[in-house]
């Protein structure tokens, strides 16, 4: 069930990738195109210099919960000395090779040293060892997004705007909530290889995520995740 559900998320989030030379087919409104104009990654990773993440992901089976994902990501960029931190912790089918039980990652600044520590923990099993300062804003770039296929366009990361322009094929689930300022993704009870899916989320006017909510139910199994993201300027 594990791979059933991956590969339903990558349909509904991941769709774009599909159609990433595609010019052609259904157009966006022009409500939609004009909020898209201001996207931009590069302003993102300059502007956005300090956030705050939290994801949460459950499966029940029987209304039993069977697997969880909690992770909560946070990094400062916002004066000269930087600080990210990263923490995750599994349950059931959400463990693998990848994706331990436990991890923990942070990178701070130790004034002792005159250093940046990077201090890695995972299932308990603690490595430390000293980076430059440039490690750690790659770091925050990498969870801003990466480039696809060297395409100039980025996905991965909590910088949507790529993505979303590329979604042609869902355009109808789209619209903008002029009231506060956010693109609005909003499917509900697509069913998608005999599961019913919804999935909801909202971009702001950079083409930044900032919330996502996404749910799959087979009748047995249901995953329901949410992320929710502060900015701050």
């Amino acid at each position: 069930m594990r791979s059933k559900f991956n590969h339903l998320k990558t349909i509904l989030v991941s769709s774009a990738l599909a159609a990433l030379l595609s010019s052609c087919g259904p157009e966006f409104s022009v409500e939609v195109k004009d909020f898209m104009k201001t996207f931009s990654f590069s302003k993102c990773i300059e502007k956005y210099l300090v956030v705050d993440y939290h994801l949460t992901s459950v499966v029940k089976e029987n209304d039993s919960i069977t697997s969880s994902r909690d992770q909560v990501v946070s990094f400062d960029l916002s004066t000269d000395i930087y600080s990210y931190s990263y923490e995750t912790h599994n349950s059931g089918d959400f463990i693998s090779d990848s994706n331990p039980e436990s991890k923990i990652e942070n990178y701070f600044y130790d004034a002792t040293s005159g250093q940046y520590t990077h201090t890695l923990i995972v299932n308990k099993k603690s490595t430390t060892d000293s980076v430059d300062k440039v490690v750690v804003r790659g770091k925050v770039t990498s969870f801003f997004g990466e480039e696809y296929a060297e395409s100039g366009l980025y996905t991965n990361g909590i910088y949507y705007g790529d993505q979303v322009k590329n979604m042609i094929s869902m355009h109808n689930y789209f619209s903008v909530d002029y009231g506060r300022n956010l693109l609005v993704f909003d499917l509900k009870d697509q069913v998608v290889e005999k599961s019913v899916a919804s999935l909801h989320y909202e971009v702001n006017s950079d083409g930044m995520l900032v919330a996502w909510n996404q749910k799959i139910d087979d009748g047995v199994k249901s995953l329901t995740s949410e992320i929710t993201i502060n900015l701050h300027q």
